[in-house]
């Protein structure tokens, strides 16, 4: 699953893939051209399968702006040369929302439980899932930013909410608070493991 990281520039906030995230795609590409330099007959249906999949991973772009010189937010999807620029204004923004749900137990957007009697029997498979969305003024269906899995974003997609609502003044509601407790490194815990004062 693809996570989003957040860097400021000037007086712009980006809510994107890393660039490290191509990484792998950039190894696969190269990997698949030197083997057709040293054996150009040797392409079959795995090659073209993993050429491709190695292409939509380097060329893939997700990335959400949020100008405040501008007052607006610049949301590009899609992988090149088929990349979907939406502007949305911040008046048209009522809020910023995080939403925790289990997959396929609520709609997603109002709460409401589909079927209890499935959800007994799904008890094993559920996935505790978040998502943010934008929530519009005019009441149009929210624009979802991220869907991910609950112990994916480990907390990391709640604290890009509320740090993308200070940056902007967006109002940011969520439907449980967030906790962020200190950071700490294994030295930390290595160096205060017996220190029992």
């Amino acid at each position: 699953m693809l996570k989003l990281k957040i860097t400021v520039h000037k007086n712009s906030l980006y809510y994107k893939l890393p660039i490290y995230s191509r990484i792998p795609y950039i190894i696969l590409l190269s990997v698949i051209f030197w083997g057709l330099i040293k054996d150009f007959q040797s392409i079959n249906f795995i090659i073209v399968f993993l050429f491709i999949i190695s292409y939509v991973g380097l060329f893939y772009t997700e990335s959400w702006c949020f100008d405040n010189d501008k007052t607006k937010i610049i949301a590009k999807g899609g992988v090149f040369p088929f990349v979907k620029t939406t502007e949305i204004d911040y008046s048209e923004i009522a809020k910023l929302d995080i939403n925790h749900f289990y997959k396929g137990e609520t709609d997603v957007f109002s709460g409401e439980v589909k079927d209890r009697n499935a959800r007994q029997e799904r008890k094993r498979q559920r996935k505790a899932m978040l998502v943010f969305s934008l929530y519009y003024l005019d009441g149009r269906n929210p624009t979802k930013i991220e869907i991910i899995e609950e112990h994916s974003s480990a907390g990391r997609t709640e604290n890009a909410a509320v740090r993308i609502s200070s940056f902007t003044g967006i109002p940011l509601n969520q439907d449980r608070e967030t906790t962020e407790g200190p950071k700490l490194k294994i030295k930390d815990l290595q160096k205060n493991m017996f220190d029992f004062h």
